[in-house]
This record gives C-alpha cells, sequence and structure tokens, in this order.
C-alpha cells in the first residue's frame, strides 16, 4: 500500500424529490446539449450504495489502500450516514460530510465539483487520488490494480468526454482542475463534469482504462428492484 495515494468515495445519498420540479425551472443555454437527469430515490438509493460499497469489499479493494475518504454532501454528521454503510467501510476512513447541495438540483456536476473543491485541503496531502462513486457496482478490480501499479492520469474515454464515476489522476493536476472550475458557469452553460475532465486533462495526455469495469443502475426508471439484472447497464 502506497501512503500517498487515496481512495475517495464520492456519494449523494439523499437527494430531493423536487429535482426535476426546479430543474424545468432554470433557464439553460445550449439547450441541444442537455442531459435528461437521471435520479434514483430513498431506501433503493441507499441500498444501491451498501451494494457498491460492499462489492468493493468482496474485491478486496479496500486492503489495497491505506488512506480512504468517503465524502457526502447530502448529510452533514456520521451518525446521519446509514449504518448498513458504515459498517462496510474501513475503519480508519476519513468522513468529510456536509449537507450542502443546493446548486447539485440545477446542475448536478456542479454540485459535484462543488463539495470535491470543499475537500481540496484533505486531499492535497496526498500525490495520486482514485475516484470513485460507490452508487456503481464495479464488476472487477483491475481499474485499482492497474492504477496502483503505476499511479498516473488514468480515464475511461467516450468520444469527446471522460466518464465521471471513476478515474485516476495526480492530485496536483486534479486541485488545479477544481481551482479553476466555476460551478456557476457549469450551471450557466448547462455544462457537465464529464466534458470537463475532458476539456482539461486531454491535453495531459493521460492512459485510458481498455474497458468499463462497472455497472449503474437504471432500473429504478422501470421501477425494477436493485437485484434484477434487467436493471443494469454497463458504465
Amino acid at each position: 500500500m502506497d501512503d500517498k495515494i487515496v481512495l475517495l468515495l464520492n456519494s449523494s445519498i439523499f437527494v430531493a424529490r423536487d429535482f426535476k420540479k426546479i430543474k424545468k425551472l432554470i433557464n439553460f443555454k445550449n439547450k441541444d446539449e442537455k442531459k435528461k437527469a437521471n435520479l434514483q430515490w430513498g431506501f433503493q438509493r441507499i441500498k444501491q450504495h451498501t451494494l457498491g460499497l460492499k462489492r468493493l469489499e468482496q474485491l478486496d479493494v479496500f486492503k489495497d489502500f491505506s488512506n480512504i475518504i468517503f465524502t457526502d454532501n447530502t448529510v452533514n454528521s456520521k451518525v446521519l450516514v446509514p449504518r448498513k454503510i458504515t459498517n462496510i467501510l474501513p475503519l480508519n476512513t476519513i468522513y468529510i460530510l456536509r449537507r450542502k447541495n443546493k446548486i447539485g438540483k440545477f446542475n448536478k456536476g456542479a454540485g459535484l465539483i462543488e463539495n470535491l473543491q470543499h475537500c481540496i485541503k484533505y486531499i492535497e496531502n496526498f500525490d495520486y487520488l482514485v475516484y470513485f462513486e460507490p452508487r456503481l457496482y464495479a464488476i472487477n478490480n483491475y481499474f485499482f490494480k492497474d492504477f496502483l501499479s503505476k499511479p498516473r492520469n488514468l480515464f475511461y474515454k467516450q468520444k469527446n468526454d471522460y466518464k465521471s464515476g471513476y478515474f485516476g489522476v495526480s492530485t496536483k493536476d486534479f486541485i488545479n482542475f477544481l481551482n479553476k472550475t466555476n460551478t456557476n458557469e457549469m450551471i450557466e452553460k448547462n455544462f457537465t463534469v464529464e466534458s470537463l475532465l475532458f476539456k482539461e486533462f486531454e491535453n495531459l495526455k493521460p492512459d485510458y482504462i481498455l474497458e468499463a469495469f462497472t455497472k449503474r443502475n437504471i432500473g429504478y426508471q422501470k421501477k425494477l428492484t436493485i437485484h434484477d439484472k434487467e436493471a443494469y447497464e454497463i458504465y
């Protein structure tokens, strides 16, 4: 294990049900670039995060990292994080929690960036960072093993953007990206995290993940349970 590498688990466990209503009130520019909001609610969302973290435990991912951060922008205290989640995370996990996700109601990516900007003072102590969203279900641990064997900027590329649910980066490069990203501009121009990551890191000539290694749940749109095989797509 490398003490200069941190695994950052980023989540938004609780989501306001009025998200879509609020979103309709915003007059976005670049409307043809707007993406449909995909949201999972309530107990199923909690179960999805639990399932994703349990899978990381099964794959021994936690054993490969001596530093783990769990951050969430919808809950401001560890006692409010569902026990099923805290019971899975290692005892030495650092929790960065706050209930502040107002701008996420207008642009999910902006809410994500705002929370990661808040995490800068914690992650700047490390040389490299592995980012993973525990709502995803890892099929295997190849990405983690590959990154740890050779820490560098590592993304899954798709056309003109990067997948934002998982990646590995130099902390210095990532903090530079966070500091120059304007969340108000993201909302106004409907920028996505995926496109901004691509714009920033493509010039740095990163390595690419050869194939997607996670599944994400889209079955809630069809009222399927999280255990239904038809509820997932490769991500």
